[in-house]
């Protein structure tokens, strides 16, 4: 599959692919919603840098509606897995609850 996005690493048996893409976010614990980028994202979850003021915890549910450039919106819903806090941002690892479907993926990565 030919995509602009740049593959890095197979983790876990998938390709991620970085994308740095807006998205908006809604973490369903605390009514936050706010905006986020996704770094790089598999079918099966997804990188997401936050602002480092984001207040969150492992588990925590979010919506996501990722906003692929000029193509609509991908919605993706899941929880966070992973998350480490540095000076300028927090990033956060999300196990989508239902993989992507194939065109919503394509979507993504064009």
């Amino acid at each position: 599959m030919q995509t602009s996005a740049n593959v890095i690493e197979k983790h876990q048996g998938r390709k991620r692919y970085v994308v740095f893409l807006n998205t908006e976010y809604l973490l369903k614990r605390y009514e936050k919603i706010g905006e986020c980028v996704v770094v790089n994202i598999t079918p099966g979850g997804a990188c997401i840098m936050f602002p480092p003021t984001v207040v969150f915890a492992k588990g925590d549910a979010l919506s996501l509606q990722i906003k692929p450039r000029g193509l609509g919106t991908v919605t993706a819903i899941g929880n966070i897995v992973w998350f480490k806090k540095i000076e300028t941002a927090c990033i956060a690892g999300v196990k989508f609850s239902t993989p992507l479907d194939t065109f919503s993926f394509k979507k993504l990565l064009f």
